[in-house]
């Protein structure tokens, strides 16, 4: 037969409730699914407090693992051609797990901007070749004629761009 206890306040909502038998009297806490969760929540905070290093350490364990996180895709970055030229487990075995994660991050890091600045020089090469291409052909030449092909829609807008010069009174 199971000793029945008195009632206590709960801990988190501060009504009155009737602790399970089974808990031999250290139930804190209603059994309501709020109060609940907030002591769940709070126990998580505290033991996070009393362990701070764990989630860190685990993670680092797992990458050095070569197990892929959950909450992180892997960067297939160090597999690029000049980063596949270096032996990273000797790297890793010389200069410690930690030290390694900082610089395969860091490595990682400056990859992603040099691609993202290749992309913008890309783009602003593009756009300085048209610009260029534009007022070679607006410009006449001085020396000899440049040699271009030329189909027959753009001879058609350019016959009709001319008559429409021609056809405009000036002003």
């Amino acid at each position: 037969m199971f000793k029945s206890y008195r009632k206590r306040p709960c801990g988190i909502c501060g009504k009155w409730f009737r602790p399970d038998p089974r808990s031999h009297g250290k139930q804190r806490v209603c059994s309501r699914p709020a109060c609940q969760r907030e002591r769940h929540r709070r126990a998580c905070e505290a033991w996070h407090r009393r362990n701070p290093g764990y989630d860190r350490e685990r993670r680092l364990a797992e990458r050095l693992e070569g197990k892929e996180s959950k909450d992180e895709p892997p960067l297939p970055l160090l597999d690029t051609a000049p980063l596949a030229q270096i032996r990273w487990p000797v790297v890793r075995d010389a200069i410690g797990p930690e030290t390694f994660v900082i610089i395969e991050r860091c490595v990682e890091i400056v990859v992603i901007w040099v691609r993202d600045a290749m992309r913008v020089q890309r783009t602003d090469i593009r756009q300085e070749i048209a610009t260029l291409l534009r007022t070679h052909r607006e410009t006449p030449s001085t020396g000899g004629t440049p040699v271009r092909r030329v189909d027959d829609a753009s001879k058609r807008r350019s016959e009709s761009w001319k008559s429409e010069l021609e056809d405009s009174p000036p002003g």
